[in-house]
């Protein structure tokens, strides 16, 4: 560990890496995978300072799970089909669904047992249909840009075209001959958002509710058994209001139960109204309006936060930011290097894939200052976020209140060496080293959305920060 009482950290960049993001190309040379920055709830009292402690514990897998499950359906469906005949339905019940279908399909009464899964699953469903997985009338072929080979798909509409599903066959074959596919709309918004504490970043509509909608999807197996996870992406496309407005406010989110906060999804919105996003779980989706940041981005070199929804792609935030974007760079803790975007550039060059909100983006311009928004972050409800930190450098975007003092998250005693941030208006790196002399630190407080490079000695663990929404 380093002598606390110098001021070797205080100078003109960043402690060493690889990749500096003050390289004119700015290109870096990780290409490691990042290990995110932990967005648990963390155990901090509201109105209270959290503590900075570090606490050694492996990262947790933050992959939500579903509000809510189907139940197996096969019951219900034969008394829906035999109200009256105890003994038929006893027989059945002992089947599968996917029985049912092959029993009824030679005396042309499938259509029976379709319209007795809809009445018992989803009266007012907007999609509610039974695939035959070894049939063609809902299966498409299409060409994967990818790999450019054809890949099937299960494609369900709604009559209106509100909503439109596709499931690729490969990620479903093994679940039976038979899937239903239902996709329900919750009307009750108000009951919904009673149940579930609705994050502080969201706006009301003109109608005085954040949701623009929400809609629970669910495939269910031959056997009654709901499909939740899956092997490759399922796409869901939305027609909503764009009468509305305000559609560049408008996010995909889920509610994660096991983290108890709403986890926005990467989706693309259009000014007609259509919303698409891809997922590999299926859950109770809705859409919610975020309030918005504002980033004034001068020539040279930016750190901000980012705030947009995880797997968000540096495509989509050249084409918010412009013609001025010379690159985006994140910070990759693993290989202590960059990775690096540039538009235009090959993908065998470009390391940087996707990005992940909260993470520490620097945005690179040229010419004349240039305003980039996008839609806030959900703040956890303890105000209190969980970071993650390894040994070394960690790149870590500030989501606390204005004006904190640096010295509250950054103390002498738990293995933080220095604290480093680049000032855009000075173009200059400004320091903090724990312990040292008032007149060797630089920097002495913090704004919310910055961006600060943490030097740690310690173990890997976590360390709590403070979070809050736009004020």
């Amino acid at each position: 560990m380093k002598d606390k009482g110098k001021s070797e950290d205080k100078g003109g960049g960043p402690p060493e890496t690889t990749g500096k993001p003050t390289d004119d190309d700015g290109s870096g040379d990780g290409t490691g995978d990042g290990t995110g920055d932990g967005d648990g709830t963390g155990d901090g009292d509201d109105g209270k300072k959290p503590s900075p402690a570090v606490v050694p514990q492996p990262l947790s897998d933050d992959q939500g799970r579903g509000v809510k499950g189907a139940a197996s359906l096969l019951d219900e469906v034969v008394v829906e089909l035999y109200p009256g005949d105890p003994e038929k339905q006893e027989l059945l019940a002992s089947g599968t669904i996917g029985d049912l279908f092959r029993d009824l399909r030679g005396k042309d009464q499938v259509s029976e047992v379709t319209d007795a899964i809809k009445e018992v699953v989803k009266g007012g469903a907007l999609v509610d249909r039974t695939v035959d997985l070894e049939g063609d009338e809902d299966i498409e072929t299409e060409t994967d840009e990818a790999t450019g080979k054809d890949r099937r798909l299960v494609v369900v509409s709604s009559a209106g075209n509100e909503v439109t599903i596709r499931v690729p066959v490969q990620a479903i074959e093994n679940s039976g001959q038979f899937v239903l596919v239902t996709a329900e709309p919750i009307e009750d918004l108000g009951t919904f958002a009673d149940n579930i504490p609705l994050p502080s970043t969201a706006e009301d509509t003109p109608g005085g509710n954040p949701f623009v909608s929400a809609i629970d999807i669910e495939l269910t197996d031959e056997n009654g058994n709901p499909l939740t996870e899956f092997g490759e992406d399922l796409t869901v496309t939305l027609q909503v209001d764009p009468a509305g407005g305000d559609l560049d406010k408008v996010v995909v989110v889920f509610f994660d139960d096991k983290l108890g906060s709403w986890i926005p999804i990467a989706a693309t919105v259009g000014s007609n109204g259509v919303v698409e996003f891809s997922v590999n779980h299926l859950t109770l989706f809705a859409l919610l309006r975020i309030s918005q940041v504002t980033h004034t981005l001068t020539a040279g070199l930016n750190p901000v936060t980012f705030t947009g929804p995880s797997g968000t792609l540096p495509d989509v935030v050249a084409a918010q930011i412009g013609g001025s974007l010379e690159n985006l760079l994140t910070f990759d803790v693993t290989t202590q290097s960059f990775r690096s975007f540039i538009p235009g550039a090959s993908s065998t060059f470009n390391t940087l894939n996707a990005l992940s909100q909260r993470e520490a983006l620097f945005v690179r311009v040229a010419g004349d200052a240039v305003e980039w928004t996008e839609t806030d972050i959900i703040p956890s409800e303890t105000g209190v976020r969980t970071v993650a930190v390894v040994p070394g450098l960690n790149a870590i975007g500030f989501t606390g209140r204005d004006g904190t003092d640096i010295a509250e998250i950054a103390p002498a005693d738990i293995g933080i060496e220095s604290v480093t941030r680049f000032d855009t208006t000075l173009q200059q790196w400004l320091t903090f080293v724990p312990g040292a002399p008032a007149f060797v630190n630089t920097l002495t407080s913090i704004g919310r959305l910055d961006v600060f490079f943490l030097r740690y000695s310690g173990t890997s663990g976590t360390i709590d920060l403070p979070e809050i929404g736009a004020e």
